[in-house]
């Protein structure tokens, strides 16, 4: 399941994949542990962006698929999104619609994905204005 919900992640981010449809099959597994997932290869982008050194990196297995995610990300955004994951992790033990959960996380990190790193486009959402 882990393997099969980064393909989906990375699909999303390279626009492969519809980030409905991966929110559709996300709802299908056990919210916290995806979470956790979706948090760890965040930490890890972030590490990449910042340390010159990968063996720091947690998740190993995707380290290479990490490595060139990361090199396009702006680092500024990419804490919006880990900020992003930290409170939907808290909607967890509340109501909250996880579908809908699901898909502001995968939309929010498709145009993480295809954001110039320098300078705003109109397509930006209130997310990723409301980092700056």
């Amino acid at each position: 399941q882990r393997k099969a919900c980064f393909a989906a992640w990375r699909d999303v981010a390279k626009q492969r994949l519809e980030p409905t449809t991966a929110a559709e099959n996300w709802c299908k597994l056990n919210h916290a542990e995806l979470l956790a997932w979706l948090i760890s290869w965040t930490i890890d982008l972030i590490k990449c962006r910042n340390l010159a050194e990968y063996a720091k990196l947690t998740n190993l297995d995707v380290k290479q698929p990490l490595q060139d995610l990361a090199r396009a990300l702006d680092l500024k955004k990419l804490f919006g999104f880990y900020d992003l994951l930290l409170r939907s992790k808290r909607q967890l033990a509340t109501t909250a619609n996880k579908q809908l959960m699901f898909e502001e996380i995968l939309i929010f990190w498709m145009q993480l994905n295809h954001i110039p790193r320098h300078g705003r486009t109109s397509t930006e959402t209130r997310h990723l204005v409301a980092v700056d």
